[in-house]
């Protein structure tokens, strides 16, 4: 389920996944910005937005290296051929 959070004045969208073997509660961040919090059924979403603003500037760090990371990949891209040519 697509949530947003305000951590540190900037808006944050995550998407929330409920488990029932999750045990405890995980914070992923993914290539080009993609945050995911996974988290156990009998968690509410209090203590989950809680423990999210306790987490607040390591989360806003790491989107910002992903973001970071996909723009300079594409500055980067190579045409097939070009790949072709440098693979061989």
């Amino acid at each position: 389920m697509k949530k947003q959070i305000k951590l540190q004045n900037e808006k944050v969208s995550y998407l929330l996944k409920r488990s029932r073997q999750a045990r405890c509660l995980r914070i992923s961040v993914y290539g080009g910005g993609n945050l995911v919090v996974t988290a156990p059924r009998s968690l509410t979403l209090g203590r989950l937005e809680q423990y999210l603003f306790q987490k607040a500037e390591w989360v806003l760090e790491k989107l910002q290296i992903m973001r970071k990371r996909k723009q300079s990949s594409l500055l980067f891209k190579r045409s097939r051929e070009e790949y072709l040519q440098y693979k061989h």
